[in-house]
C-alpha cells in the first residue's frame, strides 16, 4: 500500500498541471491492491504514525470508489480445488473470520 502523502502529493501535483481545482485534476487514477495489506513502513515508535500513513486516513478517502472482484479467475481458469480452498481461506483472514 502507497505511503498516504505520495497519494496526495499526485493530488496536488495533477491540479497544478492542468490548473483544475478538482480532486487529483479531474482525472480517474486506478489503483490496485487492498487495505488488508501490509501498512507502509514508518521508522517511527508510534503506532499511530503507521495508521496515519494509511490511504484510510486521508481526506482523499471520502472521493475513493471501491470495486470488489466477485469471482477468483485464478482458481476457475485451473479448476483447482487446492486453490479454491487457498483463496477461501485468504478471504478468512483477511476478514478476521479464520479460526486458529
Amino acid at each position: 500500500m502507497s505511503h498516504t502523502w505520495a497519494v496526495e502529493a499526485l493530488a496536488r501535483n495533477m491540479k497544478d498541471i492542468d490548473n483544475y481545482q478538482s480532486i487529483i485534476g479531474g482525472i480517474v487514477e486506478l489503483m490496485t491492491g487492498g487495505f488488508r495489506q501490509i501498512v507502509p513502513v514508518i521508522t517511527s515508535d508510534k503506532p499511530a504514525d503507521e495508521i496515519n500513513a494509511c490511504l484510510k486516513a486521508s481526506p482523499l478517502r471520502e472521493h475513493v470508489k471501491t470495486f470488489h472482484f466477485t469471482s477468483n479467475m485464478r482458481v476457475q481458469l485451473f479448476n483447482d480445488t487446492e486453490s479454491g480452498q487457498y483463496a477461501v481461506t485468504l478471504l478468512k483472514i483477511g476478514n478476521g473470520r479464520f479460526k486458529t
